[in-house]
């Protein structure tokens, strides 16, 4: 019956198949008379193979058979086939059964299948992979102890470029493939990622007949396209080859400084064009000459993978280049699957919601904008007006991002640099002339929206459900860098405190701390006292928030806000005097007025975004809002909260609402902005809010813990630390990670884990214990490598990955250490406040002492008192997050005050704390009257607060390799390990060089050692040469006496063999040099741990030939490790 099922199907894998001698010749008696091939894997006598794979030859040409030459012990478990399609292409199709109980075992087989594929790829370029299986694991619900063989996973799809073949059908994905009841998809198959497109079906069937607790997944490819869409060559960009070695040293074309920036952009884009002729020439006659000229270097290729994946970690994987096959408009009933006509229906949507809104009279702007009271002063005016200079656009340049995608113009930020002598003043005379004569540049005006998919709706056609990407003029947006660097300068002035995106020294560290403890003070609020039943929190989401500002508007709020005509008139000019052109499968639309909106993906439009928002929150201010209060002393009340397009609303009682729905409307009718009732979302205290009636504001209700939301990231329930945890390692694959080379893979972590960390540790500390747990789930994302190294300080031959429980330490004080600040926020004077009182609390030894009780305390000697007088019972008045913060303080900061009870101690009236609170900050603002000593001033400035993780490392020795030192003792003086370090830094960390092995071989952790580990004897056969060696010289004989690496060091270029004491901290740090040590050492570990391998159990190894080790030799990288 399942030699007839497989009559169905080109290749079938089948399962738990007993591979003795009698079932394979009947099973292969069977396939040959139904016109199939039956191939099994190799099995032992006590072990049998449980898989085979049936091929149809006359859909496929079968090449070979059982070519992964795999460890003995992991043989039973797969079979593989290798074919070639009709379509030309060649694949392996591997069949896994891995073992249900072993799960170490699992990884093992699986990573040794990622060595044998790499193996048999480097005699088959080409190869592709298909395999699949019963996995025994799986990705939903991944019990702790699969963690490892799902990486396995990943790394082999990494390294074969394959993907789940579920994700052809998501709908059909969350369904099990056994008869069990979880939705664990144990049996799964991958294929390669470039065979998506051809895949027709796919499915899980229960075939009649086959008796199996295990369904049957079928997909179907097939080799040509059902239907072509056309999709024209890229756009022509400036190419940046232009400026590498040895094109850099050409002259470029001179450029007149009389020209328009027109010509002068025509200018360069010239330049590049003669460059793409001239390699079209050299390719044409000599393409061996032309492949050489455009070889990068290694390190070059491997850091714009590096940057790329360093980016996406953590966070959503950037979306390969879109081919769309498909566009839907719902709203207006149309659809397209031609280019052309996707085009139109894209320019169609984006030109009704770019129209110009509805004109509003004076009277009704000038109402809505009354509470706008701030203004620039003249001497402000004047500074936003003044000309531009060359240097201050250079500035903005080199602080843009020069992974930027270009405009249509073609031309990036790194070759505005590189033309910059020239094009500078041109470009500085452009932007003045901008401001003087409201006149922007036909080559400033034009700019290509693109679209990628939203995250959530992938799958869908809809035009709604597509992200715009604008793609503007890059010397534009140096110009609007510059303008953003002077506002910066005074949006503190104009943006109300509760608004902090994108402005300078606003954090949004602050919302959250804010947002999640105002949540736990309402909470004990509404346990003692009577709170209204509508107290609320509306999560208002903004539909297209950047895309629809009226123009008109914007153009009166900047008016309203003082802003001179020059400023004014260049702003308006970057909104108003642009057109866009829809770009689709690199094909532009026919293009169309933008009468609305700020331009995402321009510097400014963040900053245009909050002086337009800035209105609204005035607006809001009118509400009650929610009571801030903490022990009867109410330190605010709070209105909003705003993060760019992120905005909440805080209600108090019905009359807020009223109050709300009538801003709401009013803002949405002057600024033509839209708060979607779909997404937006009301938020009660009151366990029945839901069933609250109003009619005010047309938003869903729902009680604050009864559903999951995020605030700017993090769940209103708090931070899952061990879900976060115990994924690390695990997410780091997913997103190719593991895969960098070590040096960038330690700078993504530093950067994305440890602000990720920050962000929301802040909001909910991590206990010691889980953040310890953090810290190891760090250390398995470099396997291989220990902490010491790890953490250690790059030019000391670490890292410097940051240790987490050091590292929060100083962010956690940092909170308590803006008590002696200026700063009046609600948030630090609650702080203040239960400092306060506290010390009431433990000098009064009583946990009900009243918040009157604080006459005459400071919180200075509270952080400062040195016995811990004070952090006694801190469960009597702080949070847990509050008491890691003072943990933290006491921690870092050297505390030497001896505590004297004031001679004025007593108790304040209720309605007088808030007042008492703000006279100490006033004294506070004089470093003399702070109540500080001088010793403790210096104190504070010498702690540093930041980077303690990397303050601590830098006081530790550099590395060196304990038993290679041992071998090696004239190898161990630390100060010739740390110049050796210090050369590899310049090389690994400044030049991006990847020298891995050489850097690991100095660890002592990149020798074959661990392949013998298990060897008994102290004498035995080294696996290059086979002569024998003694354990104890086995070192020296690998590296320095075996004729096999002999041959090697000859042919890495060098007259002979180094010997292991200058192998170790080479004083030679050059490029050459450890580039050939780095190529040595490498295939010295390759081949011997592939010989190890082939000895298995007690195969006799052949000698190696010449052209056996030349091969071994070219096709080892260099590079890396």
């Amino acid at each position: 019956m399942v030699t007839q099922l497989a009559t169905k199907y080109d290749i079938f894998f089948i399962q738990e198949f007993q591979a003795v001698k009698p079932t394979i010749e009947a099973v292969e008696d069977y396939a040959h008379r139904a016109g199939l091939q039956f191939y099994t894997g190799t099995g032992t006598a006590h072990k049998p193979n449980k898989t085979g794979i049936f091929v149809n030859p006359s859909r496929v040409t079968i090449l070979g058979s059982q070519e992964l030459e795999v460890e003995a012990h992991h043989a039973p478990f797969s079979t593989n086939v290798r074919v070639k399609t009709r379509a030309g292409d060649e694949i392996l199709f591997q069949n896994f059964y891995l073992p249900a109980d072993d799960k170490g075992l699992q990884a093992d087989i699986v990573r040794d299948i990622v060595f044998s594929f790499d193996t048999l790829k480097g005699t088959h370029p080409s190869l592709l992979l298909f395999f699949g299986g019963d996995m025994n694991n799986s990705f939903e619900n991944t019990p702790r102890k699969e963690k490892n063989s799902i990486m396995a996973i990943h790394e082999l799809n990494h390294n074969a470029k394959t993907e789940d073949v579920a994700k052809y059908d998501q709908s059909i994905s969350i369904h099990p493939t056994n008869k069990g009841v979880s939705s664990r998809r144990i049996d799964r198959l991958y294929a390669p990622r470039s065979w998506r497109k051809k895949a027709i079906k796919y499915q899980i069937l229960k075939p009649d007949l086959i008796s199996s607790t295990h369904h049957l997944i079928a997909v179907r490819f097939v080799m040509e396209p059902l239907k072509v869409v056309f999709v024209a060559k890229p756009r022509v960009q400036y190419p940046a080859r232009r400026f590498s070695p040895p094109f850099n040293e050409a002259r470029t074309r001179p450029i007149d400084q009389g020209f328009s920036m027109a010509e002068a952009l025509h200018s360069i884009f010239s330049d590049g064009k003669e460059y793409i002729m001239l390699m079209a020439c050299i390719r044409k006659h000599s393409p061996a000459f032309a492949e050489l000229l455009m070889q990068e270097p290694a390190n070059v290729r491997g850091r714009q993978f590096a940057n790329v994946t360093m980016k996406t970690f953590f966070q959503t994987k950037k979306p390969e280049k879109q081919v769309f096959v498909q566009i839907e408009d719902a709203e207006q009933g149309t659809s397209a699957d031609t280019t052309p006509h996707m085009i139109h229906i894209a320019t169609d949507y984006y030109k009704r919601l770019y129209l110009a809104p509805a004109g509003l009279s004076d009277g009704e702007l000038d109402t809505f904008l009354r509470p706008v009271a701030t203004r620039l002063t003249p001497t402000q005016v004047r500074e936003l007006d003044r000309p531009f200079t060359a240097e201050e656009l250079l500035q903005a340049l080199e602080k843009s991002n020069k992974s930027t995608a270009p405009g249509p113009d073609g031309i990036q930020f790194p070759v505005l640099r590189g033309y910059w002598e020239e094009i500078g003043p041109i470009l500085t005379r452009t932007a003045n002339e901008i401001m003087s004569t409201g006149k922007l540049p036909p080559c400033f005006r034009r700019v290509y929206i693109t679209l990628i998919p939203k995250h959530q709706h992938k799958g869908s056609h809809d035009i709604t459900d597509l992200r715009p990407i604008l793609l503007s003029s890059t010397s534009l947006k140096v110009i609007s860098k510059a303008v953003c660097y002077r506002l910066q300068k005074y949006l503190d002035l104009l943006i109300g405190p509760h608004q902090r995106g994108f402005i300078k020294n606003r954090r949004i560290s602050q919302n959250i701390m804010e947002f999640f403890t105002m949540n736990d003070l309402i909470k004990q609020l509404r346990e003692v006292s009577e709170c209204s039943e509508y107290q609320a929190i509306l999560m208002a989401d903004f539909t297209k928030a950047f895309d629809r500002i009226s123009h008109t508007y914007m153009a009166a709020v900047l008016l309203k806000m003082g802003f001179g005509d020059l400023i004014i008139r260049l702003l308006m000019l970057i909104m108003q005097d642009q057109e866009a052109q829809i770009f689709m499968n690199n094909c532009p639309g026919l293009p169309f007025a933008m009468k609305c909106g700020t331009r995402q993906g321009n510097p400014l439009s963040p900053l245009i975004f909050n002086l337009a928002l800035e209105p609204f929150l005035l607006q809001l201010k009118r509400l009650k809002g929610i009571p801030i209060t903490y022990q009867q002393v109410t330190l605010e009340r709070m209105q909003y909260h705003a993060f760019a397009d992120d905005v909440n609303i805080y209600l108090d009682d019905i009359s807020d609402y009223k109050l709300a729905a009538k801003a709401i409307a009013d803002y949405e009718r002057v600024s033509n902005s839209k708060i979607s009732t779909a997404k937006s979302k009301l938020l009660g205290f009151d366990p029945n809010f839901a069933q609250n009636a109003q009619n005010f504001l047309p938003f869903s209700q729902s009680h604050i813990g009864s559903e999951e939301v995020k605030y700017l990231g993090i769940l209103i329930d708090g931070v899952d630390w061990t879900k976060f945890i115990s994924q690390l390692p695990f997410r780091t694959v997913l997103q190719g990670y593991s895969h960098l080379d070590l040096v960038t893979r330690a700078k993504g972590t530093v950067i994305f884990v440890s602000s990720q960390v920050v962000y929301k540790d802040l909001v909910q500390c991590m206990s010691l214990k889980e953040v310890r747990s953090l810290d190891d789930g760090v250390k398995k994302v470099f396997q291989g490598i220990g902490k010491d190294k790890l953490y250690a300080r790059p030019k000391n031959g670490g890292y410097g990955v940051m240790e987490m429980k050091v590292q929060l330490q100083g962010h956690r004080a940092k909170v308590l250490l803006h008590s002696f600040s200026s700063i009046q926020d609600w948030y630090t004077n609650l702080l203040r406040l239960k400092m306060l009182h506290h010390m009431a609390k433990i000098l009064l030894n009583n946990e009900r002492a009243a918040i009157t009780s604080i006459a005459g305390l400071d919180w200075a000697s509270f952080l400062f008192e040195q016995s811990g007088k004070f952090t006694r019972h801190m469960e009597w008045t702080f949070s847990p997050t509050e008491r890691a913060y003072v943990v933290a303080w006491r921690q870092i900061v050297t505390c030497t005050r001896t505590f004297v009870q004031p001679l004025v101690w007593g108790s304040l009236p209720l309605n007088q704390i808030r007042d008492y609170i703000t006279m100490m900050m006033e004294l506070d603002r004089a470093p003399e009257d702070s109540g500080l000593t001088s010793e403790e001033i210096l104190t504070l400035q010498a702690t540093g607060f930041k980077s303690l993780s990397r303050k601590k490392q830098e006081e530790m020795p550099p590395i060196r390799p304990t038993k290679f030192t041992a071998v090696c003792p004239e190898a161990a003086p630390q100060k010739r390990w740390r110049k050796f370090w210090k050369g590899l830094y310049k090389h690994e960390w400044l030049a991006h060089s990847d020298f891995s092995a050489i850097h690991l071989f100095n660890f002592g952790s990149f020798v074959p050692l661990q392949f013998d580990q298990y060897h008994q004897a102290t004498h035995f056969a080294c696996h290059l040469c086979l002569g024998p060696v003694h354990l104890e010289s086995f070192l020296a004989h690998l590296y320095n006496n075996c004729p096999t690496s002999a041959y090697w060091w000859r042919k890495v270029g060098m007259l002979q063999p180094m010997l292991l004491n200058f192998m170790l901290a080479p004083q030679d740090t050059s490029f050459a040099n450890l580039r050939r040590l780095n190529w040595f050492v490498k295939v010295v570990r390759k081949v011997y741990s592939a010989r190890y391998r082939e000895a298995g159990d007690g195969n006799i190894l052949e000698p190696l030939l010449n052209r056996l080790l030349v091969g071994a030799l070219n096709r080892t990288d260099p590079m890396g490790r």
